[in-house]
């Protein structure tokens, strides 16, 4: 029985490591841990809240917001099943803020990559 949890462990450590390490994604500087897309766009946070606000409203998404301070942002809207989409913005630099994408509960990178791609359109990118 030794031998088996020996082997048992190492693999299910391994198992979990695989699914929540980050990895690229097929649109450039998009990186995806399944529930959550992000990257970096050349903008403050001011501006990139705007385009997320947007990236959500050409959706048509429902009961969308947005706000946001020289620090970080957010917008949220939601699908017409009620799903949660919150786009999250943090300042990097002063002319860099990182954005990150979260669909619902469990996630929907495509849909997360997606919206990215929209918010880099109304950024002029």
């Amino acid at each position: 029985m030794k031998s088996i949890s020996s082997f048992l462990i190492p693999a299910l450590l391994l198992v979990a490591s695989g699914t929540f390490a980050s990895c690229n994604t097929d649109s450039q500087g998009v990186k995806s841990s399944y529930h959550s897309q992000w990257t970096t766009v050349g903008n403050n946070t001011a501006k990139t809240t705007d385009a997320a606000k947007d990236a959500l409203q050409d959706l048509k998404l429902q009961k969308i917001e947005a706000k946001s301070t020289e620090v970080d942002g957010v917008a949220t809207g939601y699908t017409a099943d009620n799903k949660k989409i919150t786009v999250d913005i943090r300042k990097v630099t002063e002319t860099t803020s990182e954005v990150s994408v979260n669909v619902g509960t469990v996630g929907d990178p495509e849909l997360g990559k997606e919206i990215i791609a929209k918010i880099r359109k109304h950024l002029g990118g």
